[in-house]
């Protein structure tokens, strides 16, 4: 009888053992988990503007805001005859570019901004800039504005043709030393977006998340595309996701086209 006493009290401590293995992985789980359990999770959202066709007419049109003209009707002495604004896909020269994304919602906590840039056949394209979010004394500045040179990390040529993508809160630095514009597009729920004179937009795709603790993020491991998941994350890290190639909201066969690009 003695010996069956100790077999049993044997076999219940490798059982605790065992158990208390399994807790202590369920625990740590639980402690690397992405998010806490009861955060809100916040929504995507996506905007988009102009077609993505190649630069194939008809252009589609352009939506500056009032405070946007104020900047691009200067520019040719204010002639629109001779310097029309520029539309989508339109690749002719000396025509300034300029689009308002409008209604923007409260408490957006990150966004990105896909575009795809053509440069003519100008010889001073090379010179041409991209400025995001009108602020200032009657929006005369921009909050954030770079040239296409130092975007494109080469020379910006005729005939140069790349799709940005660009994180709106982890900018290149500006000459400004500016790289966020997430409080100026809170502050006005809106956001502004000007290209210089001798480059042609083909769409803009404007991606916010907003209103939540949390936010839905497809997250490529390693950049690896095949491996993509659907994750969600506290929103105070979303940017550091998005800084080394994840991307905003679930994946799915759209998220293919914005990956890996500048």
């Amino acid at each position: 009888m003695h010996i069956q006493k100790t077999r049993d009290f044997s076999t219940t401590y490798r059982v605790a053992t065992i158990v208390g293995l399994m807790l202590i992985v369920v625990l740590s789980a639980a402690a690397f988990s992405t998010v806490q359990a009861g955060q809100h999770t916040g929504t995507v959202t996506v905007f988009t503007a102009g077609i993505d066709d190649n630069f194939v007419p008809p252009f589609e049109p352009t939506s500056p805001s009032a405070d946007l003209l104020l900047k691009m009707d200067p520019y040719g002495g204010g002639n629109r005859a001779l310097f029309p604004h520029r539309q989508f896909d339109d690749k002719a020269v000396n025509r300034v570019f300029g689009h308002t994304f409008t209604g923007l919602p409260e408490d957006i906590q990150a966004a990105t901004l896909e575009i795809r840039m053509f440069a003519g056949g100008s010889s001073l394209v090379s010179n041409d800039a991209i400025h995001l979010e009108l602020t200032g004394i009657n929006d005369a500045f921009s909050s954030w504005g770079l040239g296409l040179t130092a975007l494109f990390g080469q020379p910006w040529i005729g005939g140069s043709d790349q799709t940005f993508n660009l994180n709106l809160a982890n900018l290149s630095p500006d000459g400004q030393g500016d790289t966020n514009i997430i409080s100026f597009m809170n502050a006005d729920n809106a956001l502004d977006v000007y290209v210089q004179d001798d480059t042609a937009v083909d769409y803009i795709i404007l991606t916010v998340a907003h209103g939540g603790k949390t936010v839905t993020i497809c997250h490529i491991p390693s950049g690896n595309q095949s491996a993509s998941q659907t994750i969600t994350v506290n929103a105070s890290s979303v940017n550091t996701h998005l800084n080394h190639g994840d991307t905003l909201g679930e994946c799915d066969d759209n998220s293919e086209r914005s990956r890996g690009r500048r």
